[in-house]
Parts: structure tokens; sequence; C-alpha cells
């Protein structure tokens, strides 16, 4: 599905949170939606900015989300839930690098790289 780069100049590395925003009980049997946070680093642990990160449901062409990291190299997904995605995170001049993340309500995350 997602071809990476054969060539690698720089890897990029990446710290991602995984969190339930805190709701008033409303009473209702909705599970509240979840919040991807994350951050681009290079080697050295600088902060990568404008680097994309696409967000996709398992096994699907097309992302459900895109957005751009900041200039501290953080970046996130809001109104997200449970399930399982592949979050593809690409920058010009690094290689391309994708991840399986299985989120589950209680907010934990499993991590792995395709």
């Amino acid at each position: 599905m997602f071809k990476l780069f054969s060539t690698p100049i720089f890897f990029l590395f990446f710290a991602l949170t995984i969190h339930a925003p805190a709701f008033a009980s409303g009473g209702g049997d909705d599970d509240p939606p979840l919040i991807i946070d994350g951050m681009v680093l290079d080697l050295s642990d600088a902060p990568i900015s404008g680097a994309t990160a696409e967000l996709y449901k398992a096994g699907q062409a097309s992302p459900i989300a895109v957005t751009y990291t900041e200039s501290d190299g953080s970046f996130g997904f809001e109104n997200v839930s449970a399930n399982t995605y592949d979050l593809l995170v690409h920058a010009p001049g690094y290689e391309t690098v994708v991840y399986r993340l299985v989120l589950t309500q209680d907010a934990t995350v499993t991590i792995q790289v395709l």
C-alpha cells in the first residue's frame, strides 16, 4: 500500500501520546473521541518543522486526516475514535515512515513500525 524511499538520507523519529479529553458526564453511551499528539525529530533530536503526518484507517488508500508539524516538530489529530490506523510521516530529505497504531478507548496504544 505504501512505498518507502529506497535510499534514505535521514531517519525520522517520533514520540506519540494518546489521550481522551476530559468531558462532563452526559449520560450517553457514546465513547469520547481520542486525541493523538506527536513530535517528529531527526537523529540528533532536533525538531522537524513542516513534516507531513497522514492518518489512515488501516488498509485504506485515502487518509482520513492530514496535518503538518509546527516549528517545534509537534503535530496532532483530534476527534479520533478507537480503531486501527496507519500513520505515515514524511518530510523532504528524510525517509518516510509508517506506524501501525491500535487505539483503544481507555487511551492505550500499540505502535508497530511497518
